[in-house]
């Protein structure tokens, strides 16, 4: 395990830093990592943009994220992610674009996000074990979510 250095817990701890995201990629993060990294960053409402890819995260460490209120954009694509995790991320009122490629996911997961109303402008589901025509229902729903909302929080 690689997890947080003592120079970037100082750095995060002190508030040295106005960088507004930060990226922990293919850091063999695990859900202990997450739980530190969350408490830390949550003290730091500045944080907008987390990616925590290629990692070994999985729901425990999604549910640790929600703390992070102004994070609108985190990246979690080849972790462990599943249902539960994707429950927990769903329910974060500032997030907008959520990247989930090659996680646990499955068509179930996939129903789950038809079923609920969402508010990203861009969610990735590629690579899980979600069919085409599921793959395209989630993508038309966010696509929708974004073209009305193209001046209030999504870029495009």
């Amino acid at each position: 395990m690689m997890g947080l250095y003592e120079e970037e817990i100082e750095q995060i701890k002190e508030h040295r830093s106005s960088d507004q995201s930060f990226c922990f990629y293919g850091r063999s993060f695990e859900n202990k990592d997450v739980e530190v990294l969350s408490k830390l960053l949550s003290e730091h409402p500045y944080v907008t943009e987390l990616d925590l890819g290629c990692n070994n995260i999985g729901d425990e460490g999604a549910a640790y994220l929600t703390v992070l209120a102004g994070l609108t954009v985190l990246k979690l694509s080849r972790n462990n992610i599943t249902g539960e995790g994707l429950s927990s991320l769903l329910a974060m009122q500032s997030l907008k674009y959520l990247f989930l490629d090659f996680n646990a996911l499955t068509n179930k997961n996939a129903q789950q996000v038809l079923s609920r109303p969402i508010q990203l402008c861009e969610l990735k589901l590629a690579g899980n074990e979600i069919s085409e025509e599921l793959y395209n229902q989630v993508n038309k729903k966010a696509e929708e979510y974004q073209s009305s909302h193209s001046t209030n929080g999504c870029r495009r």
